[in-house]
Parts: structure tokens; C-alpha cells; sequence
């Protein structure tokens, strides 16, 4: 489900305009990271915790509280006015012991498509290193990359201006759950049928996956699409055509890319109807393909 909710964020960068400040703090905390929770003259209340995926943190006394996105100094004080509750200005001191990891899901035209964990804090540049950077065969200008975090903020970044013009501004902080979409200098066309919404012809970008291509036939859940038996028909260059099963659940469920094949131009893909209800990915799909043609 992960994988598919990266690439959901991803539809969403593609068609929203929003643009939020990218640039955040070096010493900001981030989920996964571990501190080290001082108070003065309360040694009971001092102790290590470790940022949860939500970006909160459990204390005595103080509850849950979140302080992912703040700085060590922040979190102290807003870890002291919880507790101005129960103790007469208190002295807090956030210290960070070790840093976290995030995972990553880059996508598109890079030499290795997937999902990555890096070390926090975690920046556009790594992910794309991660991924073995761009397609060296690429020329001309860089384009510009589509990045979505869970919370549904979205930058789009000029590659051109990061790598070739070493702008730093331009090396986003990614948290984790965040998704990178580097969309390929040319398009080329594959045919989609069976069960989604919209079946017939799909203009993609080099680099796309299947899921991209199943999202963008669309599937709003009526369809009863069978993600797990998709077929994919493929013409080589001599002539020969080939059908493969794919099961797309698999890459979708998982975050495994292999079973999220590269498409080429001519693909045509056929996705069966489920024997059982539909597949239980079909709302997100819905939500994809919804997204796609805002």
C-alpha cells in the first residue's frame, strides 16, 4: 500500500500549483530520529525517545506531542510549556543522539526507479543519487521534478537549475513517505483495456511504470479490477509479440518495482475483471485517476 500511496502524492504534485517554502533546516527533528529529553532538577522526567512516524513523541506527564518539522531549541520549549502545567518554569534541553531514516520513492525517468531508504534529514540530491541519478542519454535541459510529502505539500523543482546550476535552494528536504517524480523528456502512447474506467489510448512519459498507466485509464472501483492477473503485451523489434502476467498487488502492496514494469511504446495492457469483487486498491486508483485529470 505504501508504493501506491507515494505515487498518489506523486498525481497530486502533477496537477496541483501549489508551492511551499521547500527549504527546511538542517537541524530540524524528523520522524525516526532518537533524542535525548533533559529537565532541569527533574532527572525523573529525563529521558531518550524516539520520534514516531507521526512525529510525535510520548513524555510523562506531557502526553503525546509533536515536534517533527521543529528544531531541537523549539521542541525543548514547547515541551516546557506542556509541563508549566505541573512544574514552575521548567528548564527542558532536546538533544538529538541519532538520526533517523526516511524511505523515499522515486519514480520516472532516473537510471533506477524504486524505493530508497536514506539517512535524515534526507534531500532531493540524495534521492536522486539513490536512484543512480538521470538518464545520461538525456539531453538538453533537465525538467522539472514533481515531489509530494504525505501532509499533501508539493514542490516542483528545476533539475536544471539543481544539478547544472548548483542552486541549494533547489535541494528540497524530503520526510519520510515523500515521493519524487521525474518525468521523461518524451512521450509515446500504449493502449489500456478491460476493467477501468477510460480504456483505449494512454499517453505516457519515458520512464512511467505500469501503475502510472493503470492510474491514468482510471478505476473507480466499479470496474472490479484484478490487479493481481494484469496482462501486458509487448511487440520486439523482430516482430515477435509476447504476453506477461504481472502482478501489479505485488509492487502496489510491497513497494517492489518488479512487479511495476517500465511500459515501451505499443504496450497494450489488459486488466481482467476480478472473479471475487474488485481488487482491494481500487478506491486509491479512483483517487489516482481522479487526480490526474483535475
Amino acid at each position: 500500500m505504501r508504493a501506491l500511496a507515494f505515487l498518489c502524492c506523486l498525481l497530486f504534485a502533477a496537477a496541483s500549483g501549489a508551492f511551499a517554502d521547500p527549504l527546511a533546516p538542517s537541524s530540524v527533528l524528523h520522524a525516526g530520529d532518537q533524542l535525548q529529553i533533559q529537565v532541569g532538577g527533574e532527572p525523573q522526567l529525563s529521558q531518550k525517545v524516539t520520534i514516531a512516524a507521526d512525529g510525535t513523541i510520548g513524555l510523562p506527564m506531557v502526553g503525546q506531542i509533536r515536534i517533527a518539522g521543529a528544531t531541537p531549541a523549539d521542541a525543548g520549549d514547547a515541551i516546557a510549556a506542556a509541563l508549566t502545567r505541573y512544574i514552575r518554569k521548567p528548564q527542558v534541553n532536546v538533544a538529538v543522539v541519532t538520526r533517523g531514516s526516511v524511505h523515499v520513492m522515486v519514480l520516472g525517468d532516473v537510471v533506477k526507479s524504486g524505493e530508497y531508504l536514506l539517512d535524515s534529514p534526507a534531500r532531493l540530491s540524495d534521492a536522486l543519487a539513490a536512484a543512480g541519478g538521470m538518464d545520461p542519454t538525456v539531453a538538453g535541459p533537465y525538467p522539472v521534478a514533481r515531489i509530494a510529502e504525505p501532509d499533501g505539500t508539493t514542490y516542483h523543482i528545476s533539475l536544471e537549475e539543481l544539478l547544472r546550476g548548483g542552486d541549494p535552494s533547489r535541494d528540497v528536504a524530503l520526510s519520510e513517505g515523500a515521493a519524487v517524480y521525474v518525468p521523461g523528456p518524451t512521450t509515446f502512447q500504449i493502449t489500456v483495456l478491460g476493467a477501468v474506467d477510460h480504456p483505449g489510448t494512454v499517453t505516457l512519459n519515458a520512464g512511467d511504470r505500469l501503475s502510472i498507466a493503470i492510474a491514468k485509464a482510471g478505476d473507480d472501483g466499479a470496474s472490479g479490477a484484478d490487479l493481481n492477473r494484469i496482462l501486458v503485451t509487448r511487440t520486439e523489434s523482430d516482430g515477435t509479440s509476447a504476453s506477461h502476467p504481472v502482478d501489479l498487488y505485488q509492487s502496489l502492496e510491497k513497494g517492489d518495482t518488479r512487479f511495476d514494469p517500465l511500459m515501451r511504446k505499443g504496450d497494450v495492457v489488459y486488466v481482467p475483471i476480478a472473479k471475487k469483487g474488485g481488487s482491494n486498491m481500487t478506491n486509491v486508483l479512483f483517487l489516482l485517476s481522479h487526480l490526474l485529470f483535475i
